[in-house]
């Protein structure tokens, strides 16, 4: 008996398989990338704030014993490298209180500028 051809459909199922399992991998890559992302927000939310001033980082730099003030080249993998976690409850004290004072700032400077008469 002579075998039928297989038909196109037939011949990219293996190739279908591959490349499910593909997206599988750059699926799990992508979780595990973002789980691991996860654990650095509080350390971004805390460090990354408008509201904190010269004088919070002063403070904050005081806490740890070394000057943590950004500039230009700070990365959040040279944040990391600090070693900064045992003192993150301070920080986010610190943190908290000048996002209440740029809250107050932004405030006071919008009825500074209208007029009550």
């Amino acid at each position: 008996m002579k075998e039928k051809p297989r038909s196109k459909i037939e011949e990219s199922e293996p190739e279908k398989d591959s490349d499910k399992n593909v997206m599988l991998t750059l699926c799990a890559n992508v979780m595990d990338d973002i789980k691991e992302f996860k654990k650095d927000v509080p350390l971004i939310s805390i460090l990354c704030n408008p509201g904190i001033r010269e004088r919070h980082w002063h403070k904050m730099s005081d806490i740890c014993g070394r000057d943590i003030t950004p500039d230009a080249g700070t990365t959040l993998r040279k944040i990391k490298k600090m070693g900064l976690e045992p003192f993150m409850d301070e920080f986010e004290s610190i943190s908290g209180a000048a996002s209440k004072e740029f809250s107050l700032e932004k405030t006071l400077g919008s009825f500074s500028n209208t007029t009550l008469f």
